[in-house]
């Protein structure tokens, strides 16, 4: 009976070891200020991190220190916060994603696009997108038509969509020249969780996405070696954030094995700036394009 406890004891253990290593590390958590605590996107521009709230927020975006402090508020002066979920960021301009749709009725979703510089009045060059399948705009609460992370890659924006109904993300490519585009994509991967931010770190050539399942679980995604011209390629590496419950909505890649997150504040709380790593750690699974 004693082996038997014993034999127990070291299947536990070893289990618990491996979900361990199976999970990015919180390195560093600092609170950010109460005025974005919805944050859903993030940016990093001369040592300033960039923010914004999610729907129904001003049409602004919040610059605050590594410590939480904020600097500054931005208004865009020429457009609404409909429902702003991301940020990416090139060498010249600022990426919003005004493409929250997650009932599947919003007809008119927009990346705008933002000189860095931010002279005032700040006004914005206007992304139109649509999607090409989508003939159905009656609400509902599972459908493919949802889309919350951004990332700049190149000359052209890659769009992850946040699919409720089949648990899977689609990659739409949008040229960054404001026009308008619908979107079509025969690119998707199995993540079986809802993808809610996104970021591409050229120099180490890291693609990140950040994510969530109805369960409460939260996932860091990582593809290393990224191929902007082969795509397909894209192999991504699964890991747990240990944060539960959160909401988790933005990701900034320091380098192949570092990551900014940020979440949103909880009842009380305060939102909070997340340092993880992987190094070390080990993949649950590598998901591959379908």
């Amino acid at each position: 009976m004693r082996s038997f406890h014993v034999s127990l004891f070291t299947i536990i253990l070893a289990n618990t070891f491996y979900l361990q290593a199976q999970t990015a590390e919180i390195l560093s958590s600092q609170n950010m200020p109460l005025e974005v605590n919805e944050t859903s996107g993030l940016a990093l521009f001369d040592d300033l991190f960039l923010t914004h709230n999610d729907s129904g927020g001003s049409p602004k975006i919040y610059r605050f220190t590594a410590e939480g402090k904020l600097v500054d508020a931005i208004s865009i002066s020429d457009q609404k916060n409909t429902d702003w979920e991301d940020l990416a960021q090139d060498d010249t301009y600022l990426y919003i994603a005004n493409t929250g749709n997650n009932l599947g009725k919003r007809k008119k979703l927009r990346i705008l696009k933002v000189d860095r510089s931010f002279q005032a009045p700040v006004q914005a060059e206007v992304i139109r997108i649509a999607y090409a399948n989508q003939k159905d705009f009656l609400p509902r609460k599972k459908h493919p038509f949802d889309s919350e992370a951004l990332a700049a890659m190149g000359d052209q924006l890659l769009l992850f969509s946040k699919d409720r109904l089949n648990l899977r993300t689609h990659i739409y490519q949008v040229p960054k020249q404001a026009g308008d585009y619908q979107l079509t994509s025969d690119l998707s991967f199995e993540v079986q969780s809802l993808i809610t931010g996104a970021d591409y770190d050229a120099a180490s050539q890291t693609l990140a996405l950040t994510a969530y399942t109805f369960e409460g679980m939260q996932y860091l995604y990582v593809a290393h070696e990224v191929d902007p011209q082969n795509l397909r390629a894209l192999r991504f590496q699964e890991y747990i954030i240990p944060l539960n419950p959160a909401q988790i909505e933005a990701v900034k890649v320091i380098d192949a094995n570092h990551f900014w997150v940020t979440t949103e504040a909880e009842g009380k709380g305060f939102p909070k700036l997340m340092k993880l790593s992987i190094e070390g750690s080990i993949a649950l699974r590598t998901i591959e394009a379908n």
